[in-house]
């Protein structure tokens, strides 16, 4: 598979930011990923497709630990019997648009202040550069897409409850509504 543009996998200082962005080295093919993770290579090549990734040669690396380990977790959702196949495949396929989307956005829009300039036509950001801001932002965008995605499961666990779960503790047993919202202390963070 040919997940990168041409220009990224001819630079080798690429390798810096691709390391900070996948979180390892790339080290396994697609039979060995399947294969750690326990799954069928046609699970693994159908269920890379979902998240919108181009086919993967049988022999080119491709593939990082961390790539086992979502393999995994994936798998291990329906052996436990949280999804059923169907219901995997679904999940992942809207997590892989989702998330594409998300990125592409982010991409754009970090490039773009580094650059100093809402112009497409600013300087290239340098691959060391790029490493170091991933080195930091990544880890911080990860925990607020953690963070904003739990909000969202929820609100949407609250509307399809009737919304009682959402009211704080001290409404639910007043016998008014209240329209004030409390405010975690100073100290609290998110």
């Amino acid at each position: 598979m040919d997940t990168d543009p041409p220009a990224a996998q001819a630079e080798p200082s690429f390798r810096a930011v691709e390391h900070e962005l996948l979180g390892g080295e790339r080290r396994y093919t697609r039979a060995q990923v399947a294969a750690l993770a326990d799954v069928d290579t046609d699970l693994a090549s159908t269920l890379w497709r979902a998240l919108g990734f181009a086919d993967v040669s049988e022999d080119e690396v491709a593939f990082t630990d961390r790539d086992v380990e979502a393999l995994r977790t994936v798998r291990s959702l329906v052996d436990s019997g949280v999804l059923d196949e169907e219901a995997q495949l679904s999940v992942t396929r809207a997590m892989g648009q989702s998330l594409s989307r998300l990125a592409e956005w982010q991409v754009a829009t970090i490039t773009e202040a580094l650059a100093g300039t809402d112009l497409p036509t600013g300087p290239p950001l340098q691959a060391q550069d790029a490493a170091a801001v991933a080195r930091e932002l990544v880890p911080v965008m990860e925990g607020l897409i953690g963070y904003v995605w739990r909000r969202h499961l929820a609100a949407t666990a609250s509307r399809m409850l009737g919304g009682a779960a959402i009211l704080p503790r001290k409404a639910m047993t007043a016998s008014a509504p209240s329209t004030t919202i409390s405010t975690p202390p100073p100290t609290a963070r998110l």
